[in-house]
């Protein structure tokens, strides 16, 4: 078999010549509170996925201090939203 990239084994047949085709983008996301003992930085996770397909995963530091659990799942959020718009 050929080199073919990346293959998306959905949970649906996709016909391309069908116009009511409908693709369900979804985000799973997660962060740990100042986690980060060095600079006390959040620690965030998250996952992208097309048709039940992982399309992108990622695990970083965020790039801000976060004072509070709820504003670090809120920025890890809005950053997984970004992502989602990208793929999109």
């Amino acid at each position: 078999m050929a080199n073919e990239g990346l293959v998306l084994n959905t949970f649906r047949q996709w016909n391309r010549f069908d116009k009511d085709y409908k693709w369900t983008i979804q985000g799973h996301v997660g962060s740990n509170c100042a986690a980060n003992p060095d600079n006390q930085r959040s620690i965030l996770g998250m996952q992208v996925f097309l048709n039940r397909s992982t399309v992108m995963a990622k695990n970083s530091t965020q790039r801000v201090v976060t004072l509070s659990a709820k504003e670090a799942e809120l920025y890890t959020a809005t950053s997984c939203a970004q992502d989602m718009l990208f793929v999109w």
